[in-house]
């Protein structure tokens, strides 16, 4: 995934996912066919929820890395790489897109 990629969460063909605020935290609830299907119940941490939000619309990974930047005391780099594993984990689990252009 490069920097210049635009991420924005999919568009839930297969009845998509149901996302609640928990404090700073998000659980994610993917809904087949109406029944939400327990076993793959995904909890967000703060850093998650700030990218799960920003991907509300496509946006450039090198943005994601910014706001979590802003946010946080840590190195530009390992901001980088825990964005990049973050996108990597959410696309294998299909809930992002992931685009070289803005849809």
């Amino acid at each position: 995934m490069d920097s210049s990629d635009y991420v924005v969460r999919s568009p839930g063909g297969d009845g998509g996912v149901v996302a609640r605020p928990f404090g700073v935290e998000t659980l994610l609830v993917p809904v087949c066919g109406g029944v939400g299907d327990l076993d793959s119940v995904y909890t967000l941490n703060e850093v998650g929820t700030i990218i799960w939000n920003a991907i509300a619309e496509p946006t450039r990974v090198e943005h994601l890395v910014d706001a979590v930047a802003g946010q946080f005391d840590v190195k530009p780099d390992r901001v980088r790489q825990d964005v990049a594993e973050f996108l990597e984990e959410l696309a294998q689990l299909r809930l992002i897109e992931v685009s070289g252009v803005a849809r």
